[in-house]
């Protein structure tokens, strides 16, 4: 209610910039490296965008309405081979600094939820992160997902957290 949630625009790659270059944010992303320009934001956001017309879904833009201001992405994706899913609808979200601790995460990942599974019919919507990532933890099970695993990828351990579609 407090969120607008789009598709990503080539006009963004500034403010893509700025979040995934932001030394808070990359502290949280345990080891990710950051984009090294603009031109690299602009070739994610291309990436994005294929993922539009391939799938239909990927990562949105999150503004604050009131504001309009850029608050990050959140989204639902297909991802592929992780953890012993060949493919699985994946929750995941960023924001900067300044939109943490106000529930925008929590708020977003539930409107995800919702689109998900009403919309896209989705059987499960899943989601891992890093077991040093507490604050996103606690915001994909205030979502209503559970942890049912740990498992160790990309030289870290992880949570494994999903959520059954309740109307299939």
């Amino acid at each position: 209610e407090r969120l607008l949630l789009r598709e990503v625009e080539i006009t963004d790659a500034e403010s893509l910039f700025e979040l995934d270059s932001n030394e808070l944010v990359l502290q949280h992303l345990f080891g990710v490296q950051g984009p090294k320009s603009v031109e690299d934001s602009r070739v994610c956001v291309r990436d994005l965008q294929r993922q539009y017309k391939e799938n239909g879904i990927g990562r949105w833009v999150v503004l604050e309405k009131k504001s309009n201001k850029f608050v990050g992405w959140a989204g639902l994706k297909i991802e592929h081979n992780v953890f012993h899913h060949d493919s699985f609808f994946d929750l995941g979200f960023r924001f900067l600094p300044e939109f943490w601790n106000q529930g925008y995460a929590t708020e977003a990942s539930l409107a995800l939820i919702d689109y998900g599974f009403n919309t896209l019919q989705a059987p499960k919507i899943c989601a891992y992160v890093e077991t040093e990532g507490k604050a996103s933890c606690r915001v994909l099970q205030k979502a209503g997902l559970r942890i049912v695993s740990e498992f160790t990828a990309y030289g870290c351990s992880n949570f494994w957290l999903e959520l059954e579609n309740p109307n299939i």
